[in-house]
C-alpha cells in the first residue's frame, strides 16, 4: 500500500473518493466523471491507482463495470471522518453566507418601509 500522502495528494482522487462516498450504490466510471466534473481519462487513471491501493471496489453489474468506495480499506475511517468535517465545514459556512443575506435582506426591507411610511405621512 502506498504513503498516505500519495493516494490523497491527487485532486482527482480526493474527488472521486468523495462522489463515491456519498453513493447508495455502485456507479459506472462515466458517472463517476460527470458527478465530480473531471474527465473520463482523468477519472480512468485515478480509478485504476484507487484499485490498486484498495480504497474502491471494481465489479462488474449488467454487462457494465461499477465502482464503489471500499468501507474495509484502512483508510475508510480516516475518509468517513474527513468528508464528515468537509460536509460540516460546507454547512456552516453557507448558513453563515445566508444569514448575512437575509440580514442585508431585512436590512433592505426595513429601509423601504421607513421610506413607504414617510411618503404616506407627507401625502395625508
Amino acid at each position: 500500500m502506498r504513503e498516505c500522502l500519495d493516494i490523497f495528494s491527487s485532486k482527482a482522487k480526493i474527488k472521486i473518493l468523495r462522489t463515491l462516498y456519498y453513493q447508495c450504490d455502485p456507479i459506472p466510471l462515466r458517472q463517476i466523471a460527470y458527478i465530480s466534473g473531471l474527465a473520463v481519462f482523468s477519472v480512468q487513471h485515478a480509478l485504476k491507482q484507487l484499485e490498486k491501493d484498495h480504497l474502491i471496489l471494481k465489479r462488474k453489474k449488467h454487462k457494465h463495470t461499477v465502482y464503489e468506495i471500499n468501507r474495509k480499506s484502512a483508510y475508510y475511517n480516516f475518509l468517513n471522518n474527513l468528508f464528515l468535517i468537509e460536509m460540516k465545514h460546507t454547512i456552516s459556512t453557507r448558513a453563515e453566507h445566508y444569514h448575512k443575506k437575509a440580514h442585508k435582506t431585512l436590512l433592505f426591507i426595513q429601509s423601504t418601509l421607513n421610506l413607504f411610511q414617510t411618503i404616506k405621512r407627507k401625502n395625508v
